[in-house]
C-alpha cells in the first residue's frame, strides 16, 4: 500500500493544493494522512473532492493543540504511554505518524541543545516495546 503523510500547514494556498494533486497523481498512493493542515473541515472537504478523494476521516483542531509528543522533556512518558496502551489493545497493523518532539539518536539533532540519552534511550524502547519503526522521512 502507498501512503503518504504530509505536515501540510499552508494546505490552503493554491499552490500546496495543486503540490497535493501532482503527489497523488505520480504516486497513485491509497492512504493520505495530512496533518497540520490549519484549514476547516468544509475547506478541506473541498480539498478532498478536488483530488479525487471520496472517503475521509477528519479530525477537527482543538485549538492548536494536536497529536504531538510533549514539548516538556519530563512530560514525555504521558505519550509513551499512550502508545503502549494503543499497542496492547491493537489487533491489526498500524502506523503511528506525527512530530514526537523527540529524536532516536543524536546524530539526527542539528541544532541546539544536545539531547540527553536517557530521552533518547526512552523513545527507542517505546518504538521497540509497540513494534514500530522509524521509515525516516523527506522534506524538511
Amino acid at each position: 500500500m502507498k501512503t503518504i503523510s504530509w505536515n501540510a500547514r499552508g494546505l490552503g494556498s493554491l499552490i500546496a493544493i495543486r503540490r497535493l494533486q501532482f503527489l497523488l497523481k505520480q504516486y497513485t498512493l491509497q492512504l493520505v494522512f495530512l496533518m497540520e493542515t490549519k484549514v476547516s473541515a468544509t475547506r478541506m472537504e473541498k480539498i478532498r473532492r478536488k483530488c479525487g478523494y471520496m472517503n475521509e476521516f477528519d479530525m477537527e483542531a482543538d485549538g492548536t493543540r494536536g497529536f504531538y509528543g510533549n514539548p516538556f522533556p519530563n512530560e514525555r512518558y504521558i505519550t509513551w504511554n499512550l502508545l503502549r496502551q494503543l499497542s496492547r489493545i491493537r489487533s491489526y497493523p498500524w502506523i503511528v505518524c506525527g512530530d514526537f518532539n523527540e529524536i532516536l539518536y543524536s546524530c539526527e539533532k542539528r541544532l541546539g541543545a544536545p539531547r540527553e540519552e536517557k530521552q533518547m534511550a526512552a523513545f527507542r524502547s517505546v518504538l521497540a516495546e509497540c513494534q514500530l519503526m522509524d521509515v525516516g522521512f523527506s522534506g524538511s
